[in-house]
């Protein structure tokens, strides 16, 4: 039972790096390389706990596997968090291109207005 928990964590903190790394915006990020090795050990540690659900396990590797379970729930927190950022950089980026283009039209009113006619 507490493989298939860990198989799940894996399979959401999996899920999380491919939804970051399909996104052009991460893209660009410095840490691209890190996502691609971290989806690549997240993969094979699934294929590990596949297999592991399959086997009668003994103690010793029931506490590794309890260990590797905190490694996927920390690894989830911290794709969480880059989530996060990504989701603030994007509104922030949103929330600059508004403010330039507010900052064009007021230009473009105030031409207008020293000027007296219509541009555009």
């Amino acid at each position: 039972m507490a493989e298939a928990v860990i198989s799940v964590a894996v399979e959401v903190a999996l899920s999380k790096v491919i939804s970051i790394l399909e996104d052009p915006i991460s893209l660009a990020w410095d840490f691209k390389d890190e996502l691609n090795k971290l989806r690549s050990s997240l993969s094979l540690t699934r294929t590990f706990l596949q297999d592991a659900e399959r086997r009668q396990l003994d103690e010793p590797v029931k506490v590794w596997l309890e260990q590797l379970r905190d490694i996927a729930s920390k690894t989830d927190d911290v794709l969480d968090e880059i989530a996060y950022e990504h989701l603030r950089r994007k509104v922030d980026t949103r929330k600059r291109t508004q403010e330039k283009t507010h900052q064009i039209y007021d230009v473009r009113r105030e031409y207008r207005l020293l000027f007296g006619h219509h541009t555009g």
